[in-house]
């Protein structure tokens, strides 16, 4: 790397490292219910470490892992990848760098996949997996706190709807989902709904669609903000059901709380690219495998009243793991 590049890339790191220390202290304190407030599009992650700054997840890890996390060796998958061929490992992030010792993921299925695609390429980091990364962090109010939310809203009945992310194009059926939720939302109180940042800000006509509904929007955050986990942590805290229209993480952060699921698919597609061609076939592979996994969580999740059974467990135990 020549001088000027090298001037260039510090330069990168502490421009970043100051607007992700900024933003932090401004969100430090704001709760989920002020989504407009934590939709904040120049959110910066520190250059060269975005992907393992993702949703504050490097502090879960290290609780999980009883280690402290190491950003210059250690690396993260920030969710559940649903592929099992190796050559997926560089869509999540920078598995390849060298001088990594330390590499971490939710499952073990996952992490055999990680091992052979470490040793396929020749590198040397230790795999662990640690279990579902939202058991490894606190919850963003204290459990007085949230006690009172959940008095105030009642029965409630939490929505993720399938969430976009930049450069990537999504074929969502909003309507269908809310009229799904609908049909049953006489037994409920309140009915959440959690809206992903980014479509908060490219998608306002769903969030005020979704208002229009009569649902609560909320958010967990900024893909970039430390306090996402917690928040998210909160808003599952505070639903009796969940509702999904397609696999998520957050499918298995639910069940592992202990929150039951209704699958109510909606026949949505996010096609997502990152300019790579060389890698296009992997993603299309991987998009195969969410359909095939979206097949079978109709199968599991797709019957109301929805009731925690064993096979349940035993997925999410498989693709998400245990601690």
């Amino acid at each position: 790397m020549s001088q000027k590049c090298l001037l260039s890339t510090i330069c990168k790191l502490i421009t970043s490292s100051f607007n992700y220390l900024y933003h932090t202290i401004k969100c430090r304190k704001i709760d989920y219910f002020h989504y407009d407030k934590l939709a904040l599009p120049n959110y910066q992650a520190p250059e060269g470490f975005k992907s393992v700054f993702l949703y504050g997840q490097y502090k879960a890890v290290a609780k999980l892992s009883g280690r402290r996390f190491n950003f210059l060796t250690d690396y993260l998958e920030h969710g559940v990848c649903f592929s099992d061929n190796p050559e997926s490992a560089p869509l999540m992030g920078y598995i390849s760098r060298r001088g990594l010792k330390r590499v971490y993921t939710m499952g073990e299925r996952r992490a055999d996949v990680l091992r052979r695609y470490l040793n396929n390429n020749n590198l040397t980091a230790d795999v662990a997996s640690v279990g579902p990364y939202i058991t490894g962090v606190p919850h963003f109010y204290s459990l007085e706190k949230l006690q009172a939310l959940k008095n105030s809203l009642g029965r409630t009945l939490l929505i993720f709807p399938t969430h976009s992310i930049e450069k990537s194009a999504i074929n969502r059926n909003v309507v269908k989902l809310c009229d799904e939720v609908d049909k049953i939302r006489a037994e409920y109180d309140t009915i959440l709904c959690c809206v992903y940042w980014w479509d908060i800000i490219s998608a306002k006509d769903e969030v005020n669609y979704y208002q229009e509904r009569g649902y609560k929007v909320v958010t967990a955050g900024h893909r970039n903000d430390p306090k996402f986990l917690r928040r998210l942590k909160d808003i599952i805290w505070l639903s009796d059901i969940v509702v999904l229209d397609n696999i998520g993480t957050n499918l298995g952060y639910a069940i592992t709380m202990n929150k039951p699921i209704f699958f109510a698919p909606s026949g949505n597609k996010l096609y997502c690219g990152n300019g790579d061609e060389s890698q296009l076939s992997v993603q299309e592979e991987l998009q195969q495998s969410v359909d095939n996994l979206n097949d079978r969580c109709a199968e599991l999740f797709g019957h109301y009243p929805p009731m925690i059974t064993k096979l349940q467990l035993d997925f999410v135990e498989e693709y998400w793991g245990s601690n």
